[in-house]
């Protein structure tokens, strides 16, 4: 076995997942950077193949959401990761690995610009989709994503959360929210 990981420890139900999924025990996983959520990404390397890891904690959020705008949007003909195994119960996905560059990193290059047309042609065809496709932004799911920053902030930037803060916090997000509804469908 050649399971490495930048985790402390890693859960002996994910290695039989992802043994099976893999048809394999000789991979290895490196921790990706994530977003303000609970949502942890790893890189799984296999020989000379790669795959993406999401993992969303149950208790927390849902994949059900993920899985059905990846599936929506490959119907429409948007390019989106393959997903090639999920754990609903677990809140994995193993997905395709799209790679490491970005669009970002050809600002200021010709490939930006060349690039950026067809980016643009992508957001268009995703505003174009049915509302029906999309779960609401609304008021509560608005006020949950303002939640994830303190507990983000507090769990990886050390940051020094007051009860001051939490205050002014509060009552920017009570704004931002108030001024963002009632607001189109996006795709989350």
């Amino acid at each position: 076995m050649l399971h490495t990981c930048h985790q402390p420890t890693l859960d002996p139900a994910l290695t039989h997942w992802l043994n099976t999924a893999l048809k394999s025990e000789r991979w290895t996983l490196a921790s990706l950077p994530g977003d303000a959520s609970f949502k942890r990404y790893y890189r799984i390397h296999l020989a000379d193949q790669t795959w993406i890891l999401a993992h969303a904690p149950p208790a927390q959020l849902s994949i059900q959401s993920t899985l059905t705008l990846t599936h929506t949007l490959m119907h429409h003909g948007l390019p989106v990761p393959a997903v090639y195994a999920d754990d609903q119960s677990q809140g994995w996905i193993l997905q395709e690995d799209l790679g490491t560059l970005h669009l970002s990193d050809h600002a200021y290059t010709q490939k930006f610009h060349d690039y950026l047309p067809q980016a643009m042609h992508y957001i268009e065809r995703i505003q174009t989709l049915e509302h029906r496709h999309f779960k609401l932004m609304d008021q509560a799911l608005l006020r949950q994503e303002c939640d994830y920053l303190p507990q983000w902030c507090l769990q990886h930037c050390q940051v020094q959360w007051t009860q001051k803060t939490h205050q002014d916090y509060t009552a920017a997000c009570a704004d931002l929210i108030e001024s963002i509804l009632p607001t189109t469908p996006v795709p989350i």
